[in-house]
């Protein structure tokens, strides 16, 4: 028993190959942990984008005084242009603009809506309900552009986890060159 004894004494002191087996423990959770950073690193910034591309569909809409249904959906391509590089195909991304107007009594209805890929936009002439509308943004006798972008974020991590996190980002804005926004055809 000599000599196995004697080796098992030497293998006991011998520290060759434990960073080996460190690394070996370690590289997968700091592997997952890289990745996972990268991924929400990535839905933060399309989160962000969505904000710009719902932001700059309203306020471009705000400035004009007449517009026509190919001049907002020129503005709908722009909002496209701006989620670059996350895809915009199909109802990936859904986008809705409404002018709200309030009348004398304060009640809201929807002047003109404009929609695209299936976003979900309130009818002509239909009333506003004031849940719909942050209160004191709309006094009796204006008018206000709502733009709402919904975005449905797909990435490399949806094998793992299922749902898509899903922005809704809505802007109000006032008109800035008239009274009101009219939209013929809309």
């Amino acid at each position: 028993m000599g000599p196995f004894s004697k080796f098992l004494r030497a293998l006991k002191r011998d520290q060759r190959g434990v960073s080996a087996l460190e690394f070996a423990l370690i590289a997968p959770v700091m592997i997952l942990f890289y990745f996972g950073l990268a991924e929400a690193t990535q839905v933060m910034m399309a989160e962000r984008k969505t904000i710009r591309a719902a932001s700059a569909v309203g306020d471009l809409l705000a400035q004009s005084t007449t517009l026509t249904p190919s001049n907002i959906d020129d503005v709908f391509e722009l909002a496209e242009v701006l989620m670059t590089p996350y895809p915009t195909t199909g109802t990936t991304m859904k986008i809705c603009v409404v002018s709200i107007t309030s009348n004398a009594s304060n009640v809201k209805t929807v002047a003109w809506s404009r929609a695209k890929n299936g976003a979900t936009c309130p009818a002509k002439n239909a009333p506003v309900a004031n849940a719909d509308v942050p209160a004191d943004l709309i006094a009796a006798n204006q008018t206000l552009i709502m733009s709402r972008v919904t975005y449905e974020y797909t990435g490399p991590t949806n094998q793992i986890i299922k749902t898509n996190p899903t922005f809704v980002k809505t802007f109000y804005l006032r008109p800035r060159r008239s009274h009101s926004v009219a939209c013929s055809a809309c």
